[in-house]
């Protein structure tokens, strides 16, 4: 049989140098592709990272209630407002950030830098004194931790920084030591920064503010502000916006401008209702009653608020129940039938609901805005003989909860003020004629309810269909001078008398109107009344 040998020849030089080479090629081609893999892994790992900042803020992207209404949720959905941001000072000793909202000089520079961080999205009380109350349902994000511990040991913390050299270091460190601190995933931190509509840059978002979370990208470095892609070394910065057109809850807001006019006109009617020359028309439990519905505030039952610095604060109870102190009784009895006997003051009762009962009972039986928060009735000038800029401020805290307004009217708050405009500030009257078709001369007396305190009255004689009738006429004309009367509908009677001038009986009776401008009737300055 044939054998063959198998050659035991090596690999030549130039042969393992070739092969050499061509694996050096292999391998200066690989380090850069996967370098380039594993940058294009951290740049998307640090969008998933914003993309849940966001999502903790506001809820999922194109969330909508059952109505079909775009709705917001997470912090903002809870809290009615984006998250505050809060300065970190490293304490050396125990080696952890101490957050605060110290308004030190550098405060405008250090939310300027982006250096602040939104705590309240995993911490229930973000700095001493900060709690964040019962419409915290948080965490909303896990609590931050340090991916790169050894990241910052080469630094010191320097605590009072006096030159631009330290302030670098501190910036550097704030940087790299991201305990408790939402980072990228580079392991530097992530820069915050509110922008109000002037370009301000702020701790609290305003209505007007767009937020910015920015990452400083592969390269690790920034210019300021870091969110302006235009400045060296911000090109490849990662940067999210959330504009106040994605955080504003615009539904509800639309909701809570209308449920404030509605309850003016639960107050005083609607605008616009005028008689035949332009006089306005009040309306509501105002116009029913001729003065503001009493506030009441709750003390273990619901009693009467009591004016402090002359400001009646309290929920205004008879919009919507006569039961007004909640003991099981009428206290604001509706209006008599005008046909039915009696001298009481018609023209003053209560015709209501003038608004929708608010669900609950007792401490809880008070109006509410959209968001949940108790709607504030604050009455000015109380007393007995208020003036005319009396006003009432109805205010709903709008979606962060709290009431600003007086602080800083550029915040969220949304209010409507009522101004007392019924009174008629000078003389008015109304005029007309009785006329008698009996066959009897009578003493009679018109009197108009005008205010629970002012019933202007006229007694006259009138003859009948009898010979001094027929002498001297059977009508009387009459004009009843009305000072300061409260404006609304009112109502006027014709009473018979006897003898002794006393009333009697009830003999006919109108509906007037009267405006701040004066009188308002169907036919101005032409009402009968009479008597057959």
């Amino acid at each position: 049989m044939r054998q063959y040998r198998l050659r035991e020849q090596g690999f030549s030089l130039l042969e393992v140098i070739v092969v050499i080479a061509i694996l050096s090629m292999f391998v200066m081609m690989a380090v850069p592709l996967a370098g380039r893999v594993q940058a294009l892994q951290k740049v998307k790992e640090t969008q998933r990272r914003l993309e849940s900042i966001r999502t903790a803020m506001l809820g999922p992207r194109d969330s909508f209630d059952t109505e079909g209404r775009r709705a917001l949720r997470g912090y903002l959905g809870d809290m009615g407002r984006l998250p505050e941001l809060y300065r970190a000072r490293w304490n050396p000793v125990f080696e952890v950030w101490e957050w605060s909202v110290d308004a030190d000089e550098d405060e405008g520079v250090y939310y300027e830098f982006g250096f602040g961080q939104p705590r309240g999205l995993w911490q229930a009380v973000p700095a001493p004194g900060e709690d964040r109350g019962p419409r915290w349902q948080g965490p909303y994000l896990a609590y931050p931790l340090d991916e790169f511990p050894a990241n910052a040991d080469h630094l010191t913390w320097v605590e009072l920084p006096q030159t631009a050299t330290e302030y670098d270091i501190n910036g550097e460190f704030e940087m790299r030591q991201t305990e408790g601190k939402l980072a990228d995933a580079w392991g530097r931190s992530l820069l915050f920064y509110y922008l109000d509509g002037s370009g301000n840059h702020l701790r609290v978002a305003t209505p007007d503010a767009t937020l910015y979370i920015v990452s400083e990208g592969a390269d690790m470095r920034s210019s300021h502000p870091a969110y302006d892609k235009d400045f060296e070394f911000n090109g490849d910065n990662l940067v999210l916006a959330i504009t106040p057109e994605e955080w504003q809850d615009d539904t509800r807001m639309t909701e809570a401008k209308r449920q404030l006019l509605s309850l003016r006109e639960a107050l005083v009617g609607k605008r616009g209702i005028t008689d035949r020359l332009g006089r306005p028309i009040l309306g509501g439990y105002v116009g029913d009653h001729g003065l503001w519905p009493t506030l009441w505030v709750w003390q273990g039952k619901w009693e009467m608020a009591t004016a402090v610095d002359g400001v009646l604060e309290g929920q205004p109870r008879g919009l919507w129940t006569q039961d007004v102190d909640g003991d099981g009784s009428v206290d604001l009895p509706n209006p008599p039938d005008p046909s039915t006997a009696g001298f009481v003051l018609l023209g003053f009762g209560w015709r209501g609901s003038y608004y929708e009962k608010p669900m609950g009972t007792g401490e809880n039986e008070v109006l509410r805005d959209p968001w949940g928060t108790m709607l504030r009735f604050r009455l000015s000038h109380a007393g007995a003989d208020p003036p005319p800029e009396q006003m009432l401020t109805i205010t709903s805290a709008g979606p962060d909860g709290m009431f600003h307004s007086a602080e800083d009217p550029s915040l969220d708050d949304l209010s409507i003020d009522i101004l007392r405009g019924w009174d008629v500030r000078q003389e008015v009257s109304v005029r007309g004629k009785v006329v008698n078709e009996t066959a009897e001369d009578l003493p009679l007396r018109v009197r108009l309810h005008a205010s629970p305190a002012v019933q202007p009255t006229v007694e006259m004689f009138v003859y009948g269909r009898t010979v001094e009738g027929a002498k001297w006429g059977n009508s009387w004309q009459f004009n009843l001078a009305v000072p300061r009367s409260s404006a609304g509908y009112r109502f006027l009677e014709l009473v018979e008398l006897n003898s002794s001038w006393n009333d009697l009986e009830r003999v006919d009776y109108t509906g007037v109107f009267i405006s701040p401008a004066g009188t308002v009737t169907a036919e101005e300055g032409a009402i009968t009344l009479i008597i057959e």
